[in-house]
């Protein structure tokens, strides 16, 4: 039977309750999380999956660095099905606990879905899937800004892209085939590369909210742009973070490619 690993970057502890739930409905074989404040995320955790193994890493990159960081401990060399999972919050959205909720929801509401991902998986299906209503396709603006990452990253890992036709799951939480996680082990990206982001909250909630309520929406035609753009002002993030969204859909065109779960 395939083998089920969770990964969870946990930056915002009062979130921990919600994934419990999703987590226990996955059932995972092996539990890692990677988090910004190990000693009361540990007593959280630990209590909950007493057999989780625990790291302690600065948020740098956001979820990205840490996923790194555990590719290169060799986590997924093994073959298993992995759900990647973090806290997300982005309060920048206005809407970021729903937007985390969705996206867990699609890969883990109950365990008929999880077996459905694995099935899908196994069958050669999809080597991400993840919520149909996030997934996104790169568009040529998009390549185009992070070309250069995109060809780095791509001569490193041994990936040739098949096509412009390259889809990903916007908020990288998703279930994917190991070896699609495997690949990021050879990227010679390291903790420097990533800003530091800090737990700001309060600026970024007022700053988001200050701009909606001065009609910035209205200027923006659609809501990921909207998003894109508070992200960019509310929390400063490197080139390497923002690209890597859709670097995991390059990576699951080397095997079956990235699909969308409809609720």
């Amino acid at each position: 039977m395939t083998k089920k690993v969770v990964v969870v970057h946990l930056h915002y502890l009062e979130v921990w309750a919600d994934l419990v739930k999703s987590i226990s409905i996955i059932d995972p074989d092996k539990l890692f999380v990677t988090t910004t404040d190990i000693n009361n995320a540990s007593k959280m955790v630990l209590n909950d999956f007493p057999g989780a193994i625990i790291y302690g890493l600065d948020n740098r990159g956001r979820d990205i660095y840490p996923l790194i960081y555990l590719s290169k401990l060799g986590i997924f060399d093994d073959e298993s099905i992995v759900w990647k999972l973090h806290s997300k919050r982005s309060l920048h959205t206005l809407r970021g606990d729903k937007w985390r909720n969705e996206l867990v929801g699609a890969i883990a509401s109950d365990t008929k879905r999880v077996e459905a991902i694995i099935s899908k998986i196994e069958n050669g299906v999809a080597s991400v899937l993840g919520s149909e209503k996030y997934l996104t396709r790169l568009s040529q603006d998009n390549f185009i800004e992070h070309r250069d990452v995109f060809e780095s990253w791509c001569t490193e890992v041994g990936v040739e892209i098949k096509s412009k036709e390259i889809d990903y799951i916007a908020g990288t939480i998703f279930a994917c085939d190991s070896q699609v996680l495997a690949q990021l082990r050879d990227i010679s990206l390291e903790s420097k590369d990533f800003k530091l982001e800090t737990n700001n909250l309060l600026f970024t909630r007022w700053f988001a909210i200050k701009l909606y309520t001065l009609n910035y929406l209205s200027r923006i035609p659609t809501f990921k742009r909207m998003r894109n753009s508070l992200d960019s002002k509310t929390r400063p993030a490197t080139q390497e973070t923002y690209a890597f969204e859709a670097f995991f859909g390059i990576l699951a065109q080397k095997f079956n490619g990235t699909r969308g779960i409809t609720e």
